[in-house]
């Protein structure tokens, strides 16, 4: 697993600067996720408002950064945290972050670039550098306007950079809970709330929470931006799904059947800090290697060996070489395994479906009975007893009872065999209209589903009829009946247990994540054959 280590400045009180409110909370609140919530390595506090931290003067700030990065320190396979919440300015086309002593007057002296902040870092050793930045902007001692942060699009392919606003916006406070509204977005999307595991997700999560926080509390606009050459970079593993590695894993192979090998590289690395056991990982990169050895040496490969990089079949995207075998999944949704999956008949009943799905981690009879009762109340078209009893038997196969909710970790560990039974039940006797099977049917058929925002859930949502005339719809309220449209069901039985809140939350965008895992972790199982010489 990837190791991750983090800086968190916050600065209120400027020497030269007018003050700022919540910002050492901010790093405070940023501090206790990665430290606490994430379990990150290491994380260094700059703040000037408590003895507990390094006062972020220009000196201590550069003398620390530069001491980290003396050597290398980190792997191809790290993280390095950067988050800043205080003062900067665009001084002659360079990007200013100020410290507690910067002077407006004399920036180049007194501030500290973001290039110069993201060249220390990049020396630490990390595969992958993510600054998250929450700036304001001070006007100058002149006449002319106040210059603002220039987003132009970076060249650094392993620099990951989130801004709270867009340029020429303002950032906003909480008043009531003491924090800025991008540093508490942050801190849900990147937690439980969110568990937002890659670029693009965080990314989604951000421009919606962020905007409808600062509608409610200050009825103006806030969008946060982002520059990253890799939306699908995985930044926090224990958040992340089976597609999000499959999505990476179909990017390497791609990049490799291109020739861009130092691109598949770098993409094999980001899949084995995540599961650091992944053999088409571990097979792929001395296979990389052993490419990029000859189209850098003068060998001439013989004329009568096989080419150690065949393309990309249609079907099965395999990567064939002389000496290693590896085996792609071409659909980043599609999952694999050695067992093949029982299609029931409609004259199969649910005992039968049961005893045929058994795998060497046996059904226990607690969650046999637990079946029996859900094909119980589904044969009687009692659906809203069904529906609570496949909120329990999803907690029960999970072992997180206790808990009462799922995580995408707790997820992504279910197997594939048992969500199949509980989908194939609810199939069978609902006349094929519920099941995760027809919820993920009508997912794909989204517009956006790719790259989900909080307008496709919604428009998901509409489809299920969880959502009727732009207003969500309450659990009571849901159509118990067979009539109800397809995918309407299981309802309770996902919502109530992918969030922290334990309830019918439907309308949370954090939802999105943990509902998307589990019905694509319900998918089909597809039997995949290695092949190689």
């Amino acid at each position: 697993m990837s190791k991750n280590y983090a800086i968190a400045i916050g600065i209120n009180e400027y020497q030269f600067l007018q003050p700022l409110d919540y910002a050492s909370n901010d790093a405070w609140l940023v501090q206790k996720l990665f430290r606490e919530d994430l379990g990150f390595e290491r994380v260094f506090v700059f703040t000037d408002t408590t003895k507990q931290g390094i006062i972020p003067t220009r000196a201590n700030l550069l003398n620390f950064i530069a001491h980290l990065s003396m050597e290398p320190f980190l792997e191809p396979t790290d993280n390095f945290w950067f988050f800043f919440r205080g003062h900067g300015i665009n001084h002659k086309g360079s990007n200013y972050l100020m410290p507690v002593d910067g002077k407006l007057t004399d920036i180049e002296n007194t501030a500290i670039s973001i290039a110069e902040i993201t060249n220390y870092l990049n020396k630490c050793g990390a595969g992958n550098t993510i600054l998250l930045l929450d700036i304001f902007y001070q006007e100058r001692k002149t006449d002319s306007y106040p210059e603002h942060l220039d987003y132009a699009k970076s060249n650094n392919h392993n620099s990951t950079t989130f801004f709270a606003q867009s340029s020429s916006q303002l950032s906003y406070d909480i008043p009531f809970l003491k924090y800025g509204v991008f540093a508490y977005a942050l801190t849900e999307g990147l937690g439980d709330r969110g568990q937002c595991s890659t670029v693009a997700k965080l990314d989604n999560y951000l421009h919606h929470r962020v905007s409808h926080l600062v509608q409610q509390y200050h009825q103006s606009d806030q969008t946060p931006a982002l520059i990253s050459p890799q939306p699908h970079r995985i930044l926090i593993a224990k958040h992340a799904t089976k597609q999000d590695i499959n999505t990476l894993k179909n990017s390497a192979l791609q990049a490799e059947t291109k020739g861009e090998l130092e691109a598949a590289k770098n993409l094999w690395i980001q899949v084995l800090a995540v599961v650091a056991t992944d053999t088409d990982g571990i097979d792929a990169l001395p296979r990389i290697y052993i490419n990029q050895f000859y189209s850098t040496s003068n060998f001439n490969q013989s004329s009568h060996e096989p080419s150690l990089v065949n393309r990309l079949g249609d079907n099965q995207g395999e990567i064939l070489t002389t000496h290693y075998t590896t085996v792609a999944v071409a659909n980043p949704t599609t999952q694999h395994s050695n067992s093949k999956i029982v299609k029931p008949s409609p004259q199969q009943t649910t005992s039968d479906i049961i005893s045929k799905q058994k795998t060497p981690s046996h059904i226990e009879i607690e969650q046999f009975v637990t079946y029996e009762q859900l094909a119980t109340f589904l044969t009687v078209q009692n659906w809203r007893e069904a529906d609570k009893a496949t909120s329990k038997l999803l907690l029960e196969i999970s072992g997180r009872q206790k808990e009462g909710w799922l995580t995408i970790a707790a997820i992504n560990k279910l197997n594939p065999h048992t969500l199949q039974l509980i989908d194939k039940i609810w199939h069978q006797h609902s006349q094929g209209r519920f099941g995760f099977s027809v919820q993920k049917q009508i997912w794909e058929t989204i517009e956006g589903s790719q790259n989900p925002n909080y307008q496709v859930w919604c428009d998901y949502c509409d489809r299920l009829g969880w959502r009727v005339n732009d207003n969500w719809s309450f659990y009571s309220s849901l159509t118990f009946d067979i009539t109800a449209p397809k995918g309407h069901f299981p309802a309770a039985g996902i919502i109530n247990i992918i969030n922290p809140w334990k309830g019918w939350s439907v309308g949370a965008f954090a939802c999105l994540n943990g509902f998307i895992n589990l019905i694509y972790s319900s998918s089909q199982i597809v039997e995949v054959q290695s092949s190689g010489f």
